[in-house]
C-alpha cells in the first residue's frame, strides 16, 4: 500500500474526495485522511463524521487526522510524513500552502473555473497536477490564466457516485428544481415556477424541491410548499443533488453544474437564462460573458429559457437518452485518478 494524504475541509466536499477514499485501498493506496472539524464561515457544510466512517469501511486500511482549523494542515502533513496531498481545489482551498507540497487537484466543474478567476496566475499554476473532468474544463482554465497548466482530464469523482445510487422505480413523471439564488431570477419567472408547481399537481407530476440551507426559496403563496417534495440536507456520499436527478425525469436549474451532470446520465434539463444587466453574481457573469459555454447550456438535453418554463418543463420531461459511459466498482473516474496519482507520489 502507498500512503496518499487526503485533505477534506467539509461535508460537500465529499462529492469530490469521497469516491476517491472509498476507492483507495482497491487503487493499492492507503489513504491518510486530514479532516477539518469545522468549515469556518460555513458551519452548515461541517463535516458529518459518520458518513467518513462509511466511506472507509470499504478502504479499512487508513488513517484519519482530526484538525481543529485550516491553519494546522501544513503541520500536521509534515508531522505525518508527508510531501504531497489531495484536495478539492487546492489552487484556491489550500492556496497557502499548494506550492510547499506536491499538490494534487481535483476539479469541480465550474466551479475549479470561478476559482482560477479569482486567482494570481501563480497561485492557479500552483498545484503540482490538476484533474479535469474533461477536456473542455481543461481548456478553459488555460485561457482564463493565460498559460497552461500539468493537468488530466479524467473525467470527475462526483459521476462515479452514480454507482452507488439506486434508481427507483416510478410509476409517475417527475420535475426537479435545484433552486438558484433567488435574487438573480426576475419575478416573472419565479411566479412562472410557483405555476409550474400547480401544473404538475393537477397534470400529476411529482415536484420535487432542492433547496439551498442560506437562502431559501420564497414562494409569494405560503400553500404552494405543500403541493412540493422537499429536500435540504446533504448526505455526502452519495450526494444528494445527484441522486435526485438520477431519479427524476428532468430538473430546472440557473447556470448550475447539474446540467453537466445530468446531461452524462442522459437526463434532460431547462435552464433559467438571466438578463445580462440583471442582478448578477461574479459567477453568472463569468457563466455569461467569459466561458464558452453555448454548447452546454443550449443542447438536445438542455435548454435555456427566458420565459416559458412551464411548455418548456413539459418538453423536456421525456426527451432522456442513454448515458455517456456506464460508470462500476471496476471502472471509473475515481481508479483512473488516483493509479495517476499512485505513479507520482
Amino acid at each position: 500500500m502507498k500512503d496518499v494524504a487526503f485533505i477534506v475541509q467539509g461535508q460537500t466536499f465529499l462529492k469530490s474526495m469521497g469516491p476517491l477514499l472509498y476507492f483507495s485501498n482497491k487503487a493499492d493506496i492507503r489513504p491518510n485522511v486530514f479532516i477539518l472539524q469545522t468549515r469556518q464561515g460555513k458551519p452548515y457544510d461541517n463535516i458529518n463524521l459518520n458518513t467518513v466512517q462509511s466511506i472507509l469501511n470499504n478502504s479499512p486500511d487508513n488513517r484519519v487526522y482530526m484538525l481543529n482549523n485550516q491553519s494546522h494542515i501544513k503541520d500536521s502533513l509534515r508531522k505525518a510524513g508527508f510531501d504531497h496531498f489531495v484536495c478539492q481545489d487546492a489552487q484556491y482551498h489550500t492556496r497557502d500552502i499548494c506550492r510547499k507540497f506536491r499538490s494534487f487537484s481535483i476539479g469541480v466543474f465550474f466551479d475549479t473555473l470561478h476559482n482560477a478567476m479569482r486567482l494570481s496566475e501563480e497561485e492557479a499554476l500552483g498545484p503540482h497536477k490538476i484533474y479535469f473532468p474533461s477536456e473542455f474544463f481543461k481548456n478553459e482554465y488555460n485561457k482564463i490564466v493565460g498559460k497552461e497548466c500539468n493537468g488530466e482530464s479524467l473525467g470527475s469523482p462526483h459521476l462515479d457516485h452514480s454507482i452507488f445510487i439506486e434508481r427507483k422505480k416510478r410509476d409517475r413523471r417527475s420535475i426537479l428544481f435545484l433552486t438558484p439564488i433567488q435574487e438573480t431570477i426576475p419575478d416573472s419567472l419565479a411566479d412562472e415556477i410557483e405555476d409550474l408547481v400547480y401544473t404538475c399537481r393537477d397534470l400529476d407530476i411529482e415536484f420535487h424541491m432542492k433547496d439551498r440551507v442560506k437562502s431559501p426559496w420564497k414562494f409569494k403563496s405560503e400553500k404552494t410548499i405543500k403541493n412540493i417534495i422537499t429536500h435540504s440536507s446533504e448526505s455526502g456520499m452519495p450526494y444528494s443533488s445527484l441522486s435526485l436527478i438520477l431519479n427524476t425525469d428532468a430538473h430546472i436549474t440557473s447556470y448550475g453544474t447539474s446540467v453537466c451532470e445530468a446531461s452524462f446520465f442522459g437526463k434532460p434539463s431547462v435552464n433559467i437564462d438571466v438578463e445580462s444587466h440583471g442582478n448578477l453574481t461574479n459567477e453568472i457573469n463569468w457563466l455569461k460573458n467569459v466561458y464558452d459555454i453555448e454548447d452546454i447550456f443550449n443542447s438536445e438535453l438542455c435548454k435555456t429559457v427566458q420565459s416559458g418554463i412551464l411548455q418548456a418543463a413539459i418538453e423536456q420531461i421525456v426527451k432522456g437518452k442513454p448515458q455517456e459511459a456506464i460508470l462500476t466498482y471496476e471502472n471509473n473516474s475515481s481508479l483512473l485518478i488516483l493509479e495517476d496519482i499512485k505513479k507520482e507520489v
